[in-house]
């Protein structure tokens, strides 16, 4: 048969999101038997919920295939900004490599022989508000109706966490399909961690978003399918 030339493509896209949530809660405690109105209640609480967000993805993705199609080679980079980033201009780019080859020259009952190996980052952001200091209306200042702060601190340079994983496997057909085997390798690190931190109280505050953690998962997947019978 011919062999297959080398081909290549590329994916460019641009993602944009925006999520709005405007809510409002009514909760009434303590209501006398058969009066379901909320009003009825000897303890009423209402708490409104607002917040607004938008994100923006740009991403670009090449794919090539080599040595009539045995080795498959994968490169992309995507960048990412949001509003609830401490700077919502700054991009974030979190880039990805992965190759596969099938394995040619192998005995008659091996139908198809690949190892592959992959490198991605990806993120996670920061939830609505960690870059602000809380502040809170629900009381007053002698008497008049004031605004104070919750004892929660923001953080202006709040950015997302960052995941990187490295994987390694090998796939394998044998027997015609009716035998499965696949074992993958893995690393999974995370950076710039999401946490909320105890801050000492003669700064004015109680607690603090930061990214302050890092956490590291090492791994390894099996797996074996087997047909016994087919008919």
């Amino acid at each position: 048969p011919a062999s297959k030339c080398p081909s290549a493509t590329t994916s460019v896209g641009v993602q944009l999101e925006e999520r709005r949530i405007d809510a409002t809660y009514v909760i009434s405690e303590n209501l006398n038997a058969g009066q379901p109105g909320v009003d009825n209640g000897t303890v009423i609480g209402v708490r409104d919920d607002a917040n607004h967000v938008r994100d923006r993805g740009y991403y670009l993705q090449e794919e090539v295939l080599l040595l009539e199609e045995r080795l498959t080679l994968v490169g992309a980079i995507r960048g990412e900004q949001s509003s609830v980033n401490g700077n919502p201009n700054k991009l974030f780019f979190f880039p990805k490599l992965a190759a596969a080859y099938r394995i040619p020259s192998t005995p008659a009952f091996i139908n198809e022989l690949k190892v592959r190996a992959a490198y991605g980052e990806t993120g996670n952001l920061p939830q609505y508000g960690m870059k602000f200091s809380g502040m809170s209306a629900l009381n007053n200042v002698q008497g008049t109706p004031g605004l104070i702060g919750t004892g929660v601190a923001g953080d202006p340079n709040i950015r997302p966490e960052r995941q990187r994983e490295v994987e390694a496997g090998i796939d394998a057909l044998l027997f015609g399909g009716d035998l499965t085997l696949e074992l993958s390798v893995y690393q999974r690190g995370i950076s710039d961690m999401l946490l909320r931190r105890a801050l000492p109280t003669s700064t004015g505050f109680t607690t603090q978003f930061v990214n302050g953690g890092s956490l590291r998962n090492r791994g390894i997947e099996a797996m074996v399918q087997v047909t016994p019978l087919s008919g």
